[in-house]
């Protein structure tokens, strides 16, 4: 019966139905020995292989499975995985753009991709990967890591992305665990350099594709404005948390925007804020930090419309800024006084003093 597929095929998926997947695996070989021109067959083996935690066989498999049929999003979703696992990012990036031509629908596969994407510099991909995973788990799913590698980035142009960092993934069918191995397979499909059609877009898409300086700042420009589009949105629904505010804030900062910026980081800190923060340091930590964030924003809005004023003689009235800086001092003394019998010996409440 070695040499009958059909025969193999169904012992395969008795083997299945009974989660013997030495069993399973051994029959997909066999049959697909016989017929290798079964690309079900092939992700039928990959997944069985994954089971007995054979990743660099099931790796090979699931390659086979998307060369004979290219629209395989699951199996392509899968290479990106085991790719993702042993810190090949730039494999799985383009895996995964593969898998979302054919499998648009799965939040969890766009969240992966904003992740993968922020470790490579790729923004414009991450920005899309975001928006469609908020929209397709709706609002349930907000990639709030890799927006956070964003605005660092457009704070600080120059940083480098933290390739070594290996994410992780959201898998839907099975949690690939094992020994750390090296997946030594080659490539049978050759990976295509030009960007494909799921993720073309007018956006600069990472650093490398920017030569000069100047086409870096519009670049970051017309990333700022999709973000804050983006943001926009976000805030309209009910996906907003405290980190959300925070992240916020720092977009309006970067837009030159205090005023924005203050009534972000006061929802933030009214999120925050509750009853326990006072004898809870994991709790005091960040509501400290972003009671931080806020004074220094009030003291930076104070400055800029100190500064108008001075270079403006035909303004007479000061603006807001005694508001911005009684606001900062009220503040202030309400989180130094609350805190102060338990975190009086800490760092960040030396950074409040």
């Amino acid at each position: 019966h070695h040499r009958h597929a059909r025969a193999q095929r169904s012992l395969a998926r008795l083997a299945s139905s009974k989660e013997d997947w030495q069993g399973c695996s051994a029959a997909w070989s066999l049959a697909l020995g016989v017929n290798a021109l079964d690309a079900d067959g092939w992700f039928a083996l990959g997944f069985a292989l994954l089971k007995c935690k054979q990743q660099t066989q099931a790796l090979h498999a699931f390659t086979r499975c998307t060369q004979q049929e290219p629209e395989h999003g699951q199996a392509w979703n899968n290479i990106a995985a085991l790719c993702l696992q042993h810190g090949r990012l730039k494999p799985a990036f383009k895996a995964l753009r593969e898998a979302l031509k054919h499998k648009r629908d799965s939040w969890h596969s766009w969240d992966n991709l904003a992740t993968v994407a922020a470790q490579l510099g790729e923004w414009s991909s991450l920005l899309q990967a975001a928006e469609q995973a908020f929209q397709l788990s709706s609002g349930e799913c907000l990639a709030l890591r890799p927006l956070d590698q964003l605005l660092q980035y457009l704070e600080n142009p120059h940083t480098l992305p933290p390739q070594e960092t290996v994410p992780e993934m959201n898998e839907e069918n099975d949690k690939l665990n094992g020994d750390e191995i090296d997946l030594g397979v080659d490539y049978a499909y050759e990976w295509e350099d030009e960007e494909d059609e799921a993720v073309q877009e007018d956006y600069p898409r990472g650093k490398e594709h920017l030569p000069s300086g100047v086409h870096t700042a519009r670049s970051n420009q017309i990333l700022i404005g999709r973000l804050a589009s983006f943001f926009k949105l976000v805030a309209s629904t009910k996906a907003v948390s405290p980190p959300f505010w925070k992240a916020y804030a720092r977009l309006h900062t970067l837009g030159n925007d205090s005023q924005a910026a203050i009534e972000c980081l006061v929802r933030c800190c009214r999120g925050l804020q509750c009853s326990k923060w006072q004898n809870d340091a994991t709790l005091f930590d960040p509501f400290a930090q972003a009671s931080l964030a806020l004074c220094n924003e009030y003291i930076a809005a104070f400055l800029v419309s100190h500064a108008f004023r001075q270079n403006d003689p035909k303004v007479t009235e000061k603006l807001s800024e005694t508001k911005n800086l009684a606001s900062a001092r009220m503040h202030l003394r309400g989180v130094l006084k609350l805190a102060k019998e338990s975190f009086e010996d800490s760092s960040i409440y030396r950074e409040l003093e």
